[in-house]
């Protein structure tokens, strides 16, 4: 929408937008306390930017990579306090998220994806799993780059999945920029909540597909760099080497099995 009331201003063209969108009232749920007990008490950018995401209920959330964009999802959900689902692109992703959520709501959350299905008021799900219950691809075929060794859902478990999507009120997706991807856009279109928000570090692609996630989420509504958060203490400054490597002696098909053998292998092909 701001797209195209931007276009028609642009145009000199006059244009009303009516919403008749239904909103809620929030219902929070106060976890300050807690997460001063944990030690995770909440950093003022990361306050602001769930402050700006209820505000707006649809935008991206562009953080720094270290600036703790989970701990901004917890408090964004908590802030609403309602049916919520946290999407994630990895099975690391997926336990350590809900790990991290259970210990901060202290209570039962849910969890979709990895062979399980177990859903609550508050979900971590696997973009994968999801999928596959919307009639998505193999989700070994969706996106060789990422993380997606998961154990099947059984199938008596979709229908359950696809009512998840269709009642969740907040939808965030850590890793936005690959909202691009048929299986998000496949998952986007039975999404009727009220609150959409991506979070990325980059969340933009190379392909020129950013209309497609701007589609899903809207625009970036917070901007956490790397540098203010160095500035401010929070992140350690960085020393790049650029280090040389030989040719692959194989031809990789992915950038996940390049990754494994020259960035991030304990005996680096160099």
């Amino acid at each position: 929408v701001p797209r195209v009331v931007e276009f028609y201003k642009e145009s000199n063209k006059s244009i009303s937008v009516i919403d008749k969108n239904i909103y809620s009232e929030l219902t929070p749920i106060d976890i300050s306390q807690r997460l001063i007990e944990i030690k995770k008490e909440a950093r003022y950018y990361q306050i602001n930017a769930a402050n700006e995401a209820v505000k707006q209920r649809r935008g991206i959330i562009r953080a720094a990579t270290g600036s703790g964009k989970t701990l901004t999802a917890a408090l964004i959900i908590a802030a609403i306090g309602k049916k919520a689902i946290f999407f994630v692109i990895g099975r690391d992703l997926l336990w350590q998220t809900h790990r991290l959520f259970a210990d901060v709501f202290q209570t039962e959350i849910g969890i979709v994806g990895d062979g399980v299905c177990n859903i609550k008021d508050i979900t971590i799900a696997s973009i994968w799993s999801v999928c596959k219950a919307f009639g998505g691809k193999d989700k070994a075929a969706i996106d060789d780059d990422e993380d997606c060794e998961e154990k099947e859902i059984k199938e008596e478990s979709y229908d359950a999945i696809r009512q998840m999507v269709h009642s969740s009120v907040v939808n965030i997706l850590d890793e936005c920029h690959i909202a691009a991807c048929a299986s998000l856009q496949l998952i986007a279109n039975e999404m009727a909540g009220e609150y959409a928000i991506g979070m990325s570090a980059s969340p933009y692609r190379d392909d020129k597909a950013d209309l497609l996630i701007t589609a899903i989420f809207g625009k970036v509504i917070v901007n956490i760099s790397a540098s203010e958060l160095i500035e401010k203490g929070y992140l350690v400054k960085p020393i790049i080497k650029f280090l040389p490597v030989s040719k692959p002696k194989e031809n990789y098909s992915n950038y996940r099995e390049i990754s494994d053998h020259y960035i991030a292998s304990k005996t680096p092909q160099i």
